[in-house]
């Protein structure tokens, strides 16, 4: 989970970090991203996906249910139920395990985020060379 000062803190980061999640969900479960954050309720493997992505986003970054689902145009008791869901699911080892891996990755790809927008503000000065 991501330290409370390093957690998403308005729409534009919690927006952030909903690609982030996407991106590594979409790729590990081989669904489209685009399908991910639809309205409708797709495919149950589409849906399967939206629920772990709406899970990661609650567990790694430690929002709110409203928070995790807000970018996937999803209310609270949806993300509530699919966190319990994918929660009951971690029984089985080789879920747990790759839920694991996907954890770490959108925490990796987080903080390489965060260094990002750290790095935009404070750009190096450049010495003048002298003739």
């Amino acid at each position: 989970m991501i330290r409370t000062g390093e957690q998403p803190q308005d729409p534009a980061d919690w927006k952030k970090a909903a690609e982030i999640v996407v991106s590594v969900t979409a790729r590990a479960f081989g669904v489209p991203q685009d399908s991910l954050l639809a309205k409708t309720r797709s495919t149950a493997d589409v849906a399967y996906a939206r629920q772990v992505a709406m899970y990661l986003a609650h567990v790694v970054f430690g929002g709110k249910y409203q928070d995790a689902g807000k970018p996937f145009g999803r209310e609270r008791t949806t993300v509530a139920y699919a966190c319990s869901l994918i929660e009951d699911d971690r029984d089985d080892t080789d879920f747990d395990r790759k839920l694991d891996v996907l954890e770490d990755c959108v925490e990796r790809l987080w903080f390489v985020e965060r260094l990002r927008v750290v790095r935009s503000f404070q750009a190096p000065r450049r010495r003048s060379v002298a003739a």
